[in-house]
């Protein structure tokens, strides 16, 4: 299902055992409420003939949500997202990097992931700093050429930058709920939500292939944002997550990719590095089950909380399992660059759990 500038609600008892591309991809769209939504591949030759025992469900993310109306809410409840090949959800304001300013400051030229253009008349942009992630400027009011991947801004960009970020400040996630849902089985992370005011409760992660929430503001391959304030994950259960070949990070990741700078301050494609200054703000971590049964050979052992570049942290009361034979990575709890943060009465494997950073 594909949904643009619109309200998503009432799907109920809703089955997707089969599709090209993505389950629901909703652009710009107001109100979103989920509930008993199930994507999965079918389980018996009744329900699909012919494709019962195919291995996965859809070819892609189970739920993409891009640039959703500040005023929106996203609300998911009781579903079951799983065998994916890619994200269970994947919620998102998409960035674009500024590649030239007017001399006059008033028209800038902005390129996002696969030469998209993600704004449209009306907006109002926010240039962030391409090595910080930091706010630099709002521009008001903008109007847009597409064609030429330009917008015009009455207001001068004085602010502004090659190699700076823009996105659409209107249309960013504020208000997200994820409870009571499955997500497993997937080739990608469980839950990637960019947004203000992230609530994650009572879901269960279950073979993962990568992490099972990442909140990670990417500037260098994807372009999708924005800054997370206000980050809640509380009472989940997670199996096996990063079971995949190649995962890395934790099984909570939230962190800030930036790309590297040439000595003349254009940012050189394809490069990554941690922003320079926090990228995320308020991220509880708490009342967690964590299980590690799984270790493909040839990854590094995994962390279980894997948190950089953020100002407020709170990691309290999980509990950390990992069965004999998976290999124990030198800190369960893992924070870089982080400030004002509290990590208390974790437990794993019965004792106190290996913490630095946080």
């Amino acid at each position: 299902m594909v949904a643009h500038q619109r309200s998503v609600g009432g799907h109920r008892n809703v089955d997707v055992y089969s599709a090209a591309g993505m389950g629901i991809y909703c652009s710009r769209c107001g109100n979103i409420n989920l509930n008993a939504l199930r994507i999965d591949a079918p389980r018996a030759p009744w329900v699909a003939p012919n494709a019962a025992f195919r291995p996965v469900s859809i070819n892609a993310d189970g739920i993409h949500v891009v640039s959703q109306p500040i005023s929106a809410s996203f609300m998911m409840a009781n579903c079951r997202i799983a065998a994916q090949g890619d994200d269970g959800l994947n919620i998102n304001t998409p960035m674009a990097q500024i590649t030239a300013v007017s001399p006059d400051q008033h028209t800038v030229a902005a390129s996002g992931y696969a030469n998209t253009f993600p704004f449209q008349n009306g907006d109002t942009v926010n240039v962030l700093n391409g090595a910080t992630l930091q706010f630099q400027q709002q521009l008001a009011d903008v109007q847009v050429d597409s064609g030429q991947h330009t917008f015009y801004t009455a207001t001068a960009a004085s602010l502004a930058n090659v190699g700076d970020l823009v996105f659409a400040a209107n249309a960013m996630s504020m208000n997200v709920q994820i409870t009571s849902n499955y997500f497993g089985r997937n080739r990608g992370c469980g839950v990637r939500s960019r947004s203000y005011n992230t609530y994650i409760a009572s879901n269960t992660f279950d073979r993962i292939s990568a992490n099972a929430v990442s909140s990670t503001i990417d500037s260098c391959f994807y372009f999708e944002g924005v800054n997370i304030i206000d980050y809640t994950f509380v009472g989940n259960t997670i199996v096996a997550a990063n079971a995949g070949p190649g995962a890395n990070y934790g099984a909570v990741t939230i962190m800030g990719n930036v790309p590297q700078f040439n000595p003349s301050g254009v940012p050189i494609p394809g490069t990554c590095t941690d922003s320079t200054a926090a990228v995320c703000f308020n991220v509880t971590v708490s009342s967690n089950t964590f299980i590690h049964n799984i270790f493909q050979p040839g990854n590094v052992p995994m962390t279980t909380v894997w948190i950089g570049i953020t100002d407020g942290v709170g990691v309290a009361d999980n509990s950390i399992t990992r069965q004999s034979g998976v290999p124990v990575p030198s800190f369960e709890l893992f924070g870089v660059n982080c400030v004002n943060t509290l990590a208390v009465g974790n437990v794993c494997n019965g004792g106190a759990c290996s913490t630095s950073g946080l």
